[in-house]
């Protein structure tokens, strides 16, 4: 049971588990106030990309990487993706409404984010383990995202 695991809270979620049983999710210790945790064999440990205001973990894979969202101290949500503790922001074409809830072995993420005009757009892309830039990030998971769509419209 991870909620007898973790400190006391208002709401609590297990959202993601690799093979090995690890498992990600996000816990509240006040209605406001979201902390994104692992549960590795019984060992809890917090994720807080970017000394974030609130953080939720959504997807892990069988290597251990870690997806999510927080939001900054403006108030904008970004995307997030894990790898050995060195965190990716990700925020296609510097969209500030970004959430990362999936990813697999071979390191592709999926997720969603609203453009400039409301509307909610999906994408599919590509984790990188060395650290980049979140706008070149956001460009390529985009741009990966919308070949992916573009050839399944074709087929």
């Amino acid at each position: 049971d991870v909620n007898a695991l973790l400190p006391s809270n208002v709401n609590s979620q297990a959202v993601g588990i690799n093979d090995a049983g690890n498992i990600v999710g996000f816990f509240m210790p006040t209605a406001t106030t979201s902390i994104g945790f692992t549960d590795f064999g019984g060992t809890i440990g917090t994720v807080d990309p970017f000394s974030s205001t609130f953080t939720q973990a959504l997807g892990i894979n069988d290597l251990g990487e870690i997806v999510g969202v927080y939001t900054d101290a403006g108030g904008d949500q970004f995307g997030y993706v894990d790898i050995g503790g060195a965190f990716t922001s990700v925020d296609p074409f510097g969209s500030t409404n970004v959430t990362v809830n999936g990813l697999n072995d071979l390191g592709q993420i999926v997720g969603f984010y609203t453009d400039a005009n409301s509307n909610t757009v999906g994408f599919v892309g590509t984790a990188t383990p060395e650290p980049y830039t979140s706008s070149l990030a956001g460009a390529a998971l985009l741009a990966v995202g919308l070949l992916g769509i573009r050839r399944r419209r074709s087929s």
